[in-house]
């Protein structure tokens, strides 16, 4: 998202910290490219192209992390999937020593509401979308909880 990469582009820049950029079928790549835009030094940007999922950015960026020695993670996604991510985050890597701090960003406001009776019973399709990310996200948790 683009919240998540300008997120990601100020800290990098303000902490002078590396960034991971994790994402398969071009989406490291994309946002590699919008970093260096930004400024972000190329020699501060690791590049993991395989992760397809929040399962997968866990299980190739560990190596990473590890390799780097790195004490602390910071993750950055959007606000909605924050908790879904620390959930993953925390379980592999507090065995390995490494804290993880959540940095959400992209949350969603609202525009103001103003009612309208004629058009309060017709289903509106963001509230549909924003429901449906919803539901993934609980259900994603929710079968973290159970494999434990």
């Amino acid at each position: 998202s683009v919240a998540r990469d300008r997120t990601g582009a100020i800290l990098q820049k303000r902490y002078k910290v590396d960034v991971v950029l994790t994402g398969y079928n071009g989406e490291a790549e994309r946002m590699q490219k919008y970093m260096l835009g930004q400024g972000v030094p190329a020699d501060r940007i690791i590049l993991e192209p395989k992760a397809a999922n929040t399962k997968e950015h866990v299980k190739y960026v560990l190596p990473i992390a590890l390799d780097m020695g790195y004490k602390k993670v910071t993750i950055v996604t959007n606000a909605y999937h924050m908790p879904r991510s620390m959930m993953n985050f925390e379980k592999s890597y507090k065995e390995k020593g490494i804290e993880v701090l959540p940095y959400p960003c992209g949350y969603y406001t609202p525009k103001e509401y103003r009612p309208n009776p004629k058009l309060e019973w017709v289903p509106d399709i963001r509230n549909l979308e924003l429901s449906t990310i919803a539901w993934h996200e609980y259900l994603g948790m929710l079968e973290l909880w159970l494999m434990k």
